[in-house]
């Protein structure tokens, strides 16, 4: 809202309010058989300067913004899907180039951080917690630890993961490496983790006690800066957030 000029707020607000009271769950499940559909009625191109308005069906899982539009909020399919849709239109949509390879330079990135610390991959057990794009999902679609995955056994570590319910979806998609039971089954002996999913339970890893001893060298890169305010530095790992 605080883009919204002061004097265009209460219509919006009352727009908002109207728009929630139609909307009703599309019947999406993460769980459901088979992959969750809309079908598409009619199609129209207009002009619009007006703003657009987005609301998330409450138990759905789904966004829906105004002219009926529904979709599910997955960050790098949509900025791609978005991108094609201009490039169809004969627009070239720099910002959105931008920003599809400053999210693919964060994996890059977690890489070199793990260089910093260990100085080399080859031979080093690297342990990946999570597995699937987000918490509260199976689903693994453009899920970072794939691509970490590849990218770590492609420089010669040996790759533990562990996703509460992800795993068995990935299983073919992470080439050699070893999916575990549980997070201290990834992390036992390991040389370094990443965190790559922010699953409430690796908060509750004691991780100054049971998970340092565990681990061959305490080294944490924390893709969601998840833990950054959970002492790990204070407690001899060395650990690496995003922007940090």
């Amino acid at each position: 809202m605080f883009l919204v000029p002061e004097r265009d707020r209460p219509g919006v607000q009352a727009t908002i309010a109207l728009q929630a009271k139609r909307i009703a769950p599309t019947g999406y499940r993460r769980f459901a058989e088979g992959p969750p559909w809309v079908r598409v009625t009619h199609t129209r191109s207009a002009p619009h300067r007006g703003p657009v308005y987005s609301l998330e069906v409450p138990g759905s899982h789904t966004v829906a913004v105004s002219g009926g539009f529904i979709c599910k909020n997955c960050f790098p399919k949509d900025v791609s899907a978005l991108k094609q849709l201009a490039g169809n239109s004969g627009y070239h949509f720099q910002l959105l180039t931008a920003v599809i390879e400053v999210n693919e330079l964060q994996k890059r990135r977690t890489i070199g951080k793990l260089l910093k610390h260990l100085g080399t991959l080859a031979g080093k057990e690297i342990a990946l917690l999570g597995v699937s794009f987000k918490p509260d999902t199976d689903d693994v679609r453009e899920a970072t630890s794939l691509v970490l995955a590849a990218r770590l056994q492609g420089e010669g570590a040996r790759v533990r993961v562990y996703d509460p319910i992800a795993s068995e979806n990935a299983r073919g998609m992470l080439g050699g490496a070893e999916i575990c039971e549980s997070a201290l089954d990834a992390l036992d002996g390991a040389d370094a983790a990443v965190l790559v999913t922010e699953w409430p339970e690796f908060r509750e890893l004691d991780w100054s006690g049971e998970v340092k001893r565990r681990m061959k060298t305490a080294v944490l890169v924390d893709g969601r800066n998840f833990l950054a305010d959970a002492g790990l530095e204070q407690a001899g790992f060395a650990y690496e957030g995003v922007g940090r």
